[in-house]
């Protein structure tokens, strides 16, 4: 398994300027008049689009707030599976619930890059035994979860799946797609081909990497906490929301909801399936936000 710490930010995530804070904003101005307290907004939802079944699976935990900032804990997990309605259905979920176990467990920062590691290697292995065919149909799913503790944000992510930090108006994709563009662009580093030939591979979207595999071969995760400044956002989603809108579009989607993280995940994939014509995937979106 190899470990992939994610893509470089187009912006600096250790930049001391405050994040979507607007004069205006009725929300923010009225959390900080109580004064003394941090707090993460969360919210979540899934649209089917126009798959005859579902295979996206999503947890979020509530709002939670605290006079202490070192005692705010709120986790987010997305999952995409495959293999149809009954396999992948069951590969999303049953990932889903072991990651909420892990994050249930977690009290401490201390150790908690190894640990995701591991407990990722586990499902890996859970979700092959129990979702697997036995008629070499087996099934998988993508995974990206993150978890704020305190004002730090620690993730974990395989597949396809994307975690983004949203910092006033730039958005950042911090997990790299575990797909076969990853070692095609390889190639052209390497001088093998060229970025029109790698542009072109008719495979380039297909998946490396996936819980349930039985060996996941890369894993996205951070060697330290990301710090938080007030107003971040953390979306989490499944690929749908991306083949049907681009980072523009998501972040002027955030910034008009902005203060409700429930609408705004509802706006999202309704509007991913409003989007243009033809085909939609099936699309699920986790947003946290943190405030101080």
């Amino acid at each position: 398994m190899e470990m992939v710490e994610g893509m470089k930010p187009k912006l600096d995530l250790n930049t001391t300027e405050n994040a979507l804070v607007e004069e205006d904003n009725e929300v923010t101005e009225s959390f900080m008049e109580e004064g003394g307290f941090s707090a993460v907004y969360t919210g979540g939802s899934t649209h089917i689009g126009t798959r005859d079944y579902q295979e996206d699976s999503y947890f979020v935990t509530e709002a939670s707030s605290s006079q202490e900032s070192a005692s705010i804990k709120a986790y987010g997990i997305v999952c995409d599976g495959m293999g149809g309605l009954e396999n992948g259905s069951k590969a999303s979920l049953l990932a889903t619930e072991l990651m909420i176990e892990v994050f249930e467990r977690i009290k401490t920062e201390r150790g908690i890059e190894a640990l995701l590691l591991r407990e990722v290697d586990k499902i890996d292995m859970r979700v092959m035994e129990e979702c697997g065919t036995g008629e070499g149909l087996n099934a998988g799913t993508t995974l990206v979860a993150a978890m704020i503790l305190g004002n730090h944000l620690h993730w974990v992510g395989v597949g396809d799946s994307r975690i983004y930090v949203m910092r006033g108006d730039e958005i950042v994709q911090v997990t790299q797609d575990h797909v076969f563009m990853m070692k095609l662009m390889k190639s052209v580093e390497e001088g093998v081909i060229s970025q029109e030939e790698a542009d072109a591979h008719p495979q380039k979207g297909a998946l490396i990497s996936y819980v349930g595999s039985g060996s996941v071969q890369y894993v996205n995760t951070n060697k330290a906490g990301l710090n938080l400044l007030h107003g971040d956002i953390v979306l989490l989603c499944s690929d749908g929301l991306i083949k049907s809108l681009d980072d523009e579009s998501i972040v002027k989607i955030i910034k008009t909801w902005y203060g409700d993280m429930k609408e705004t995940a509802h706006q999202l994939t309704l509007q991913a399936f409003d989007s243009g014509d033809g085909a939609k995937d099936n699309t699920t979106v986790v947003l946290m936000q943190y405030l101080e």
